[in-house]
């Protein structure tokens, strides 16, 4: 990545492929706003680390990284935080469906309005 994003959304994956393409399809359709999408993999099915690897091809996942093992949710998002670099960084379940496309805009003020 040439330059830090301002939000880098990072998503903990095992399995659940219909709830992944929904979230994944999703945030590129519906989310508006300075953000990155980092997807980092616990050692998923094959399926599911088919369709990753595809949707990063195609842009859909700016950053996607695939373990060897399945380190638990908490070492995934200390991945992608780690190492994607970004002012702000959140987490988003992979069976979270955005529908709405304001909705980072709004967290974005309220984040602002935190004392560092």
């Amino acid at each position: 990545m040439s330059t830090q994003a301002l939000v880098n959304i990072t998503m903990p994956v095992f399995n659940r492929l219909a709830e992944t393409v929904a979230t994944v399809t999703s945030f590129k359709k519906h989310v508006r706003g300075p953000y990155v999408l980092t997807v980092v993999d616990n050692k998923s099915q094959d399926d599911v680390r088919a369709f990753l690897c595809q949707a990063a091809r195609d842009g859909l996942i700016d950053n996607l990284f695939l373990l060897d093992n399945n380190y638990g949710i908490s070492c995934a998002v200390n991945t992608g935080w780690t190492l994607v670099p970004a002012q702000y960084h959140m987490k988003m379940d992979n069976d979270i469906e955005s529908i709405g496309e304001n909705w980072l805009d709004g967290v974005m003020q309220r984040w602002q309005h935190v004392p560092q």
